[in-house]
C-alpha cells in the first residue's frame, strides 16, 4: 500500500475523507476540498494548475513557482521542491516494498495558515501521495492519501508512509483510519477498522473534529474523531474515536477509544 491508488483498490474497497461538518470551515479548507474533488476526477493525474495557483496566491511571501520548482519559505530557510521524473527504485524490503527516490512532479495544494502546514501533492512514477511540511519546524510528512486535518492542525487522518512497514504498527491488509498526531513529525497515535465488514465495498468517510482546543496540549486533549462506513453505499456504522487525556489515563487504558453513535 504504497500509494493512494493502491490503497484505494485493494481488495476492492475504498476510504473516502472529506471535508468537516463539525468545525468551522477555515478558507484554507475549502483549498483542501477541491483538492480532494480534483484527485478523485477519473481522467485527471493529480490536481489541476487551476489549485496550485489559488494556493500560491494564499500562500503569499511564503511560496512561489519558478519553472520546474516549488520554493517554500520555512522560517528563515528555503526549501525547493524540482520536478524529476525520473525515479531510482530501492531494493525491496523485508515487507516487499519498494521506495522511490529522488523523482516526482510537486504542486502545492494550500496553504494552511492558521495550521503553519504547506500540504503538497506529489506525482511520481504513475502513483500519487501527499507532503505536509511545517513552516516553522521545517519538518515533513509523506502521506499515502490527502489528510483530513484536525482545525488546530495537531492530528491529521490518513495513511502515513513513514509508518508503513516499519513493524511498529498494526498491520492492516484492509482500509483503515489512521489518527496521526504531530510532534517532530506526524507519528501515528492509533489506527484501527471499526465494523469492518466481511462481505461487500466499504468505505470510511470523516465527518469532522470536536475538542481541538489549541489551549490544552495536546496528550491532554479529549479530541473526537467523527466517522462513518459505508457498505455498498449504505451507512452501516456511525462511530467516534475519543483520544484519552493522558491525566485520565491508568496502566491498561488505550490512548483511544472506539465509541459508537446511535440514531
Amino acid at each position: 500500500m504504497k500509494t493512494a491508488t493502491l490503497y484505494t483498490l485493494v481488495f476492492g474497497f475504498a476510504v473516502t475523507l472529506c471535508a468537516s461538518v463539525h468545525s468551522e470551515e477555515l478558507p484554507e479548507d475549502k483549498l483542501i476540498a477541491l483538492a480532494r474533488e480534483s484527485q478523485e476526477a477519473p481522467s485527471v493525474p493529480g490536481v489541476d494548475s487551476e489549485i496550485e495557483r489559488r494556493a500560491l496566491e494564499a500562500a503569499g511571501n511564503f511560496a512561489f513557482r519558478n519553472g520546474h520548482q516549488l520554493v517554500l519559505a520555512l522560517d528563515e530557510r528555503t526549501r525547493v521542491y524540482t520536478d524529476n521524473p525520473e525515479c531510482k527504485e530501492e531494493e525491496e524490503d523485508q515487507y516487499g516494498n519498494r521506495s522511490y527516490q529522488n523523482c516526482g512532479s510537486y504542486k502545492l495544494i494550500v496553504y494552511a495558515k492558521s495550521r503553519d502546514l504547506f500540504v503538497l501533492q506529489r506525482l511520481w512514477n504513475g502513483a500519487v501521495d501527499y507532503v505536509v511540511v511545517e513552516r516553522g519546524m521545517r519538518h515533513e510528512t509523506l502521506f499515502a492519501d490527502l489528510p483530513h486535518l484536525s482545525p488546530t492542525g495537531d492530528f491529521a487522518v490518513g495513511t502515513n508512509l513513514s509508518q508503513v512497514g516499519s513493524g511498529e504498527e498494526k498491520q492492516y491488509p484492509e482500509p483503515h483510519l489512521e489518527i496521526s498526531m504531530r510532534g517532530s513529525t506526524y507519528h501515528v497515535d492509533w489506527d484501527g477498522a471499526p465494523h469492518y465488514p466481511k462481505k461487500g465495498i466499504a468505505r470510511y468517510i470523516v465527518d469532522g473534529w470536536r475538542n481541538d482546543d489549541p489551549a490544552i496540549e495536546s496528550s491532554e486533549r479529549a479530541v473526537e474523531l467523527l466517522a462513518h462506513l459505508e457498505v455498498d453505499g449504505k451507512v452501516r456504522a456511525r462511530f467516534k474515536v475519543r483520544k484519552i487525556p493522558l491525566h485520565k489515563m491508568n496502566d491498561n487504558d488505550d490512548f483511544y477509544k472506539v465509541i459508537d453513535i446511535r440514531r
